[in-house]
C-alpha cells in the first residue's frame, strides 16, 4: 500500500478511539490535538481479527493532555492490500 494512503486512512481513523479528550458534546476530538500535519505509518502497531492498530505516544503526534493514541484500521478498509493466506489465517472474509 503507498505510504500516502495509509497516512490518509489514519488521519480518517483517529477519533475513532477515545484517548480521553472529548468535546462538549462528549464527542472524541483527538484530531483538534495533532501536532503533525500527517500522521506517520508507525513500526508501533498491532492486530486483532476485526483491526490494525497503530500506537502512539504523548507528544508523538498529538498534545500531551491526549495521552496515548491508538488508531485503528479496519480490515475492510485494508481489504486490497492483503495477502490472502493472511486473510485465511485471520478468518477475514471481506
Amino acid at each position: 500500500m503507498p505510504k500516502s494512503k495509509l497516512e490518509a486512512l489514519l488521519m480518517k481513523n483517529i477519533d475513532k478511539i477515545n484517548s480521553g479528550t472529548t468535546d462538549d458534546k462528549g464527542k472524541v476530538n483527538n484530531a483538534e490535538m495533532l501536532l503533525v500535519e500527517v500522521i506517520p505509518a508507525t513500526k508501533n502497531f498491532y492486530f486483532d481479527d476485526k483491526n490494525l492498530y497503530f500506537h502512539y505516544s504523548p507528544y508523538e503526534i498529538t498534545a500531551f493532555a491526549a495521552g496515548d493514541i491508538t488508531i485503528p484500521i479496519s480490515w475492510e478498509e485494508l481489504k486490497t492490500t492483503l495477502n490472502p493466506e493472511f486473510k485465511k489465517r485471520m478468518s477475514i472474509n471481506y
